[in-house]
Parts: C-alpha cells; structure tokens; sequence
C-alpha cells in the first residue's frame, strides 16, 4: 500500500475515533464530559467527513498514491474538519468571554466549559491529513 493511503487511512481511523472521545468539559449538573457526538450536529459532521477520507484511501488501486478528484476530496474533508474542530474551540472559550450576564448561576457555569483532549486530537488529526496527504502526493512532472 502506497504510503499517503496508509497515513490517509490511519488518520482518519485516529480522527473518527477522537469524535467518540471527550470535547468538552462541563462541571455543573452532573453533566460532565460531552463527547463530539453529544455535541449538536458537528460530531458527526466530522464523523462523515474523516469517514469519507478513510473510505477514499481504501479504494482504487493502493500501489498509487491519491490524484484528482480523490486527492481533492480528501484535502477539502480536512480543511473542513479543521474549521469546525477551530470554531467549536471558539465557541466553547467564547462561552468564558461572554458570559451571560444577568445571572450568576449562568455566568458561573459558563465560565468553567474547557475544551477537551478529543477536540484538540481531532483538529489534530485534520491538520495531519492535510499534512500527509500532501507530503506523500505523487510528484512527478506531467
């Protein structure tokens, strides 16, 4: 197997597996550690794009590296995951700076959301098969 499949492959197993992880940290009401799939629709938006990512690497023949539109495809799923892990991280920290003011219970409980270690491996792991994908992309002149 061609070495951009295989960390194409790996990634994206990584990746769909740091959905399942913990996001988000909430310490009031027993609610605890949300996961990506616990957290609206962006779970498993990301879930969706690592997947098609994995399926990709899978097919076609795996002595080539990716080109066209598969290349593409797998370059925009990153991109895209790296968005959404980013824009979650802002809005849980957005949380902290805009508290809802008026009350204490809900500024004091929205102060304390931290972003977890399954957030941060998910934008990791986008970024990694950005990375990859285009370290391992076949370079010859055509």
């Amino acid at each position: 197997m061609n070495k951009q499949r295989i960390s194409a492959l790996f990634i994206s197993a990584l990746g769909i597996i740091s959905t399942f992880l913990p996001w988000e940290y909430i310490p009031w009401f027993n609610l605890g550690l949300r996961t990506g799939l616990e957290n609206k629709a962006y779970g498993k938006f990301t879930i969706v794009l690592f997947a098609i990512a994995f399926l990709i690497s899978l097919f076609g023949d795996k002595s080539k590296p990716l080109k066209g539109k598969a290349f593409t495809v797998t370059i925009i799923s990153s991109v895209l995951v790296v968005i959404t892990g980013l824009f979650q991280v802002m809005s849980i920290l957005g949380n902290k700076e805009n508290a809802y003011v008026g009350s204490p219970l809900s500024e004091s409980i929205s102060r304390q959301f931290t972003p977890e270690y399954g957030l941060f491996l998910m934008i990791l792991c986008g970024v990694s098969l950005f990375v990859f994908t285009h370290l391992y992309k076949d370079r010859k002149v055509k």
